[in-house]
C-alpha cells in the first residue's frame, strides 16, 4: 500500500542519513529499530556502529599509551643530551654516565617502537602459515630475547623445559609472546620473576 511504501522510504532514508553521519565521524549515531525487515537491518547497523565506536575508543587509548610510553625515554634523552651540550656534565665520569643513559633510553625507545610495529602488524590480520612447532622451544627463545632487558630491571625471566607440539604460525606466536613477556617484565617489581608455562591440556 501507499502507506507502507511511505513508511519504508522513511525508514530507509533515516538509515541512509545515519550511515552518512557515521561516515562523517559521528560514531554514537544509532537508528530506531522497528519490528520488520528494515528493523532487522537497523539492528545489524546499530551493532556495526557500536563496534566502530568501541574500535575508535581502543585506538584512542592505544595512541595515548604510545605517547605515555615514549614520553619517559624522550625526556631522559633530552635531559642528558642537554647536560652534555651546556657543560653541566663536566667530568669524564659525568659525561660517560650521560652517554650511557642516552644509549640505554634510545634502546628502550627502539624496543617500544618494535612492540608497536608488531601490534600494528597483528591488527592487520596477517595471513596464518600454520606448521608443526614446539611451543616450549618458542617460549625459551622468547625468554632468551628478553634476558638482558629483564636483568637490567632486576627481574628473572624463565620458561618451562620439555616438548609441547602444536600446529600454528611460529611468527605470530613469537610476536604475541614477545609482547606478553615485555609487558610482564615492565609490570614486575625488581626482584620478581616472570615465568612462561607451556603444557598440553587434553587437546589444547
Amino acid at each position: 500500500s501507499a502507506t507502507l511504501a511511505q513508511r519504508l522510504r522513511g525508514q530507509l532514508r533515516r538509515l541512509s542519513n545515519s550511515a552518512e553521519r557515521i561516515s562523517a565521524g559521528h560514531l554514537d549515531e544509532r537508528v530506531e529499530v522497528s519490528d520488520d525487515e528494515v528493523g532487522r537491518v537497523a539492528e545489524v547497523f546499530n551493532r556495526m556502529a557500536t563496534k566502530l565506536e568501541l574500535d575508535d575508543l581502543r585506538q584512542r587509548d592505544f595512541l595515548a599509551d604510545v605517547a605515555h610510553e615514549l614520553r619517559t625515554p624522550v625526556t631522559a634523552i633530552e635531559g642528558f643530551a642537554g647536560a652534555l651540550a651546556d657543560g653541566t656534565a663536566r667530568s669524564d665520569e659525568d659525561r660517560r654516565e650521560a652517554a650511557e643513559f642516552i644509549c640505554a633510553e634510545s634502546g628502550r625507545m627502539r624496543s617500544l617502537i618494535n612492540d608497536f610495529q608488531e601490534l600494528t602488524w597483528l591488527d592487520l590480520d596477517p595471513e596464518v602459515n600454520a606448521v608443526p612447532v614446539d611451543l616450549s622451544e618458542l617460549a625459551q627463545t622468547a625468554v632468551a630475547r628478553f634476558e638482558a632487558y629483564a636483568a637490567a630491571r632486576g627481574v628473572t625471566v624463565t620458561a618451562d623445559d620439555g616438548y609441547v607440539p602444536a600446529i600454528t604460525d611460529p611468527d605470530h606466536v613469537t610476536t604475541i609472546l614477545s609482547n606478553l613477556v615485555s609487558n610482564a617484565i615492565k609490570a614486575t617489581p625488581e626482584g620478581g620473576t616472570v615465568t612462561i608455562h607451556t603444557a598440553v591440556d587434553g587437546g589444547d
